[in-house]
């Protein structure tokens, strides 16, 4: 493969110029085609070439899933820069954190997201920030370009070519200290995820992929990249229609859906859900959360014509490292009723490591470990944690190879199927959220005058965590309110405690750390939730 084949934006180059008429996205009420997307984007590429005297190198995106989102990624990738997503519902604070670790050069932003550029904000960027969907805006008494009063290019320019180690994008999850954690994906590992799916996926330009997500949440990338790979259309699910998005599938006539598992049960207990309603999906692709054997029945019935498909990914390794697709004759994972994580896909090698770091045999618990050209290096400005989750390690059939390791408890049988546990750390998923505990600990006691404090989850009926609790050790009253507003100056809102209770002592496992699983049953009997 050339070096220009690993632009993660060549693919829908080569497709604007294939067939500029077809469609590539649907957002905001709003039909766009490949040349309409490809005019925008050479206009972005030519202002970030224009800003400064060296290549940009990274470039934020200050977008809310509009057509700025899509706009900027293209337009970052035609230059050969790695784009950075910023959640707009970040409080400042945590965008300032992301911001002074990335060092972006430039930032778009979207029309909607306006009232964010704050006086500091715009300060870091000052004479480089853009509106790409809309003309010259003033903010606090600073100018604004805006990408619809820059002249239209006569003609396509080629994206840069760049090498496979070049960043494609890179994005944040929870850390531990009150410092989010970087994760750079290069130009190779997304090229590597996306020709591994399509291997195992036949899509095709006829395809009209949902886009459910936010751009800062690693998934989005599987319906951004592989419809654009193939000349297929995307479709952003409007933000009234993201918790029942029935009537927007039925519209649109997906072919191609991509969610958490838990929308199957909220869209079922809406009565959204019966057996046919979504005929033209072929493709239901559900991960980050498990996926119970009865929510993937209930939508294997509401899509006669598609496969329900069970894909284990991380931020860490991006799209997809195994897969297993539902049937009645799918494996199970008794400990948790989901479907089994399944076999790796192809090129990935997967295995499970005790504490020692070696590789157990079948049937042996233990942590999942993960290597592939897909896995990302490590993490930004973070050499300890890089080298306790990226480790060199020898395996008695791949030898030594870089793995990723997951902190995801697992077990494979003798068939190479391989089955989630759980976490074997105090990492999880709240909503679409990756959070560390540890870090909402460290925004809890900062924010209060107590010196010990926990946080754990709160699991809903179906075993999904829905909620954070809060506690402190105290045996004064806590103000709740107070401390969550505080808390979030510096946390969004998902990553809140819903409920912070003081108790008199936190209980101690023999080892005299924190059993976080007594402390889970006295938050079950406080919340009553």
């Amino acid at each position: 493969m050339s070096n220009n084949n690993f632009n993660p934006v060549k693919p829908f180059y080569d497709n604007a110029l294939l067939n500029p008429e077809n469609l590539a996205l649907w957002v905001d009420n709003t039909l766009y085609t490949y040349r309409e997307l490809a005019i925008g984007a050479c206009r972005l590429a030519k202002w970030l070439c224009n800003i400064q005297e060296q290549p940009v190198k990274r470039v934020a995106l200050l977008t809310n899933r509009s057509i700025a989102s899509y706009l900027g990624i293209l337009g970052a990738g035609w230059v050969g820069a790695c784009y950075v997503p910023l959640n707009p519902i970040f409080p400042e604070k945590r965008l300032l954190n992301i911001i002074s670790q990335a060092k972006p050069d430039a930032l778009i932003v979207g029309k909607e997201c306006i009232e964010l550029l704050t006086p500091k904000i715009l300060e870091l960027f000052s004479g480089k920030i853009i509106l790409a969907n809309d003309k010259s805006f003033e903010v606090h008494g600073q100018l604004i370009d805006g990408l619809y009063q820059l002249p239209s290019p006569t003609e396509f320019r080629p994206p840069s070519e760049i090498g496979a180690d070049s960043e494609a994008y890179l994005v944040f999850t929870s850390g531990t200290t009150g410092q989010p954690n970087g994760v750079a994906i290069n130009a190779g590992n997304l090229a590597f995820a996306i020709q591994t799916l399509l291997a195992r996926y036949p899509f095709d330009e006829s395809d009209r992929f949902s886009q459910f997500f936010e751009i800062s949440f690693d998934f989005s990338v599987m319906d951004i990249f592989v419809p654009w790979q193939v000349g297929a259309s995307t479709h952003v699910v409007p933000q009234g229609q993201r918790l029942g998005p029935g009537h927007f599938i039925q519209d649109q006539q997906l072919t191609v859906w991509t969610c958490v598992p838990n929308m199957i049960n909220l869209m079922n207990q809406m009565k959204m859900l019966k057996p046919g309603i979504f005929p033209s999906l072929r493709f239901s692709c559900f991960s980050g959360e498990t996926l119970t054997a009865a929510a993937a029945r209930i939508w294997q019935d509401a899509t006669p014509n598609g496969k329900v498909v069970n894909l284990y990914g991380q931020t860490e390794a991006p799209i997809g490292s195994l897969v297993q697709t539902f049937s009645p004759e799918a494996p199970l994972t008794t400990e948790t009723g989901g479907l089994a994580l399944g076999s790796p896909l192809k090129g990935t090698m997967v295995g499970i490591i005790n504490p020692n770091n070696e590789f157990v045999k079948p049937g042996t618990k233990g942590e999942l470990a993960l290597a592939g050209p897909h896995i990302a290096s490590g993490y930004l400005n973070s050499p300890e944690r890089t080298k306790n989750k990226f480790r060199n390690i020898l395996h008695p059939v791949y030898g030594f190879q870089d793995w990723y390791i997951s902190g995801d408890l697992a077990f494979q049988e003798e068939n190479s199927i391989f089955h989630f546990l759980g976490r074997t750390d105090t990492e999880l998923k709240v909503g679409s959220y990756r959070v560390m505990l540890e870090e909402v600990e460290y925004y809890l006691l900062k924010h209060t005058n107590y010196h010990t404090v926990a946080i754990t989850p709160w699991h809903n009926h179906l075993g999904v965590a829905e909620a954070l609790i809060g506690f402190v050790v105290t045996d004064k009253e806590v103000n709740e309110s107070k401390v969550k507003k505080s808390m979030g100056q510096d946390l969004p809102r998902a990553m809140l405690p819903r409920r912070i209770f003081a108790i008199p002592e936190l209980p101690l496992n023999p080892n005299g750390k924190i059993d976080r699983n007594a402390l889970a049953q006295i938050a079950d009997k406080l919340v009553g939730l």
